[in-house]
């Protein structure tokens, strides 16, 4: 353990407020306050009798970035069912967020170390548009298809369903310009590749909504929306929200 070091990894947590409960799912990076650190692991030392659940890797850190996990209904219910541990433990090793593939995680980086390069803080609830939306006017918005899943949030039946192709369609409607429907994988695939093209990105965390639409080879944000409210999916009306803002451009 040292100031030399600084780490990243699967993060979340729980909040119980009331009779609601908010699942908080991200990556983050970290480095420790070693002063109390320190401090912290000689006292967890010199215990004679020591918790075997105790979390050295917890406290006194300090934040460099993140980005949220859009966990899936298997997670989310896990959440309800099981203890924090179990949870974890399926978190950390099961293919259970949407946005974890290899060439969303290289965009999310860049993004991270742009803002470390730059000494910019940013913030997923930054709401802004960019001129380069106008691009968008004729290039190809490719659209991962777990944007096309929708979450049931009834208490006893927290699962995930894939929507009809009517209905993905309906969902980008009012959009006007051109769009395409990806596989996942095949969307990273692109990314990784440093191909010149821009995806939506969206984000579900409780009922937070997160839109961004996303130049893949340097990872840069060219227009992010944050949205809440009672709804759980996307709306068409949202989608139209962004066929707006490019033709304001």
């Amino acid at each position: 353990m040292s100031d030399k070091y600084s780490f990243a990894t699967v993060d979340g947590k729980i909040v119980e407020k009331n009779i609601s409960t908010s699942i908080y799912t991200y990556f983050s990076f970290f480095t420790f306050d070693m002063k109390e650190k320190t401090k912290e692991i000689e006292k967890f030392l010199s215990k004679s009798k020591k918790k075997e659940d105790y979390d050295l890797f917890e406290k006194y850190r300090q934040y460099v970035g993140g980005f949220y996990l859009f966990q899936k209904g298997e997670l989310v219910q896990s959440s309800y069912a099981n203890s924090i541990k179990e949870t974890s433990k399926l978190a950390q090793s099961e293919d259970i967020f949407f946005n974890f593939k290899p060439g969303f995680l290289k965009n999310y980086f860049q993004s991270v170390q742009k803002g470390i390069s730059d000494k910019a803080a940013s913030s997923v609830y930054d709401v802004f548009k960019t001129p380069e939306l106008k691009k968008l006017q004729t290039a190809t918005l490719y659209v991962p298809n777990y944007i096309g899943i929708k979450f049931n949030p009834n208490l006893y039946k927290l699962e995930d369903k894939e929507r009809s192709e009517e209905d993905k369609a309906d969902l980008f409607s009012k959009y006007e310009f051109k769009y395409e429907y990806i596989d996942d994988n095949a969307l990273s695939e692109k990314i990784l590749n440093n191909e010149d093209i821009y995806y939506f990105r969206y984000v579900r965390m409780n009922n937070g909504k997160f839109l961004n639409i996303v130049e893949a080879k340097t990872g840069k944000i060219i227009y992010s929306e944050s949205i809440f409210g009672m709804s759980y999916n996307l709306k068409p009306d949202y989608i139209k929200d962004i066929k707006t803002a490019i033709k304001k451009f």
